[in-house]
């Protein structure tokens, strides 16, 4: 396992709040009929962890759709590369 998939599970599940802990540590294995449950639990009906999910995709489509946040930055930052002569494409 690589050693940021341990931060990246800690900012899904604790900060994010858009993921479930399953299990902890590298040599764990997690019993496969508790993960089914788990993974069920989250997906199906309307688990808090799938309402943040959404949320946060409406987010991001907002922000990087044309008018959004992440649109305009972007933009801002081409118009100014063109203004200190790098060419597009480049």
């Amino acid at each position: 396992m690589e050693a940021d998939q341990f931060v990246n599970a800690r900012l899904l599940v604790e900060d994010m709040g858009v993921a479930v802990r399953v299990c902890e540590g590298a040599d764990f294995v997690p019993n496969p009929d508790v993960f089914g449950r788990v993974v069920s639990g989250v997906m199906t009906g309307d688990s808090p962890q799938k309402r943040r999910a959404k949320l946060m995709r409406e987010e991001v489509v907002g922000a990087v759709s044309k008018g959004g946040v992440s649109f305009k930055e972007l933009d801002e930052l081409i118009q100014v590369l063109k203004q200190l002569g790098v060419k597009e494409g480049s």
